[in-house]
């Protein structure tokens, strides 16, 4: 955190205004959703994706762990739904989309052995090419690891609470 979003934090703070932290992207606009009074049930068209998929995405409901690091935006039992291309280059379309996108989004990766579903804090490029940096939305300090494309595994579209 440089000076002046430390003074912010510290003025806002004494005044109650809000600070604007990074949020997901639209990736699901409002049309894509149907709700049918009968029988309470919500409809999700995947179809309305930002980019075109060539068959309908994986879906998956993932109630998250209690280890904290999402809280509050998620935490011990709720669901998250995550998306990912079922052929490579669905999948690859998804990710790319991701990459493309400012800081913000919530997506699942794996690298070290060890999987997180972490918000998307920073991008950037090495000699290695381009990375993503996540960090829990609780946790302190940015998670360690530079995640490439390739390990993106799932990208968060929506938690039920």
């Amino acid at each position: 955190m440089n000076i002046f979003e430390t003074i912010w934090k510290f003025i806002s703070g004494m005044f109650g205004v809000a600070i604007e932290r990074p949020s997901p992207s639209d990736i699901l606009p409002w049309e894509a959703l149907t709700y049918y009074e009968v029988g309470n049930k919500v409809e999700i068209n995947l179809w309305r994706l930002p980019f075109s998929m060539t068959e309908q995405p994986n879906v998956r409901f993932c109630a998250l762990a209690n280890t904290g690091s999402m809280d509050p935006v998620m935490d011990a039992e709720h669901n998250s739904i995550l998306i990912a291309g079922k052929k490579p280059a669905d999948h690859q379309l998804l990710v790319d989309w991701l990459f493309a996108q400012e800081p913000g989004n919530i997506a699942v990766y794996e690298t070290l052995n060890l999987r997180a579903i972490h918000r998307v804090v920073s991008k950037g490029i090495d000699k290695d090419g381009e990375y993503l940096r996540f960090k829990g939305d609780n946790n302190p300090v940015m998670d360690s690891s530079k995640v490439r494309k390739q390990h993106i595994e799932w990208v968060s579209i929506g938690v039920i609470y």
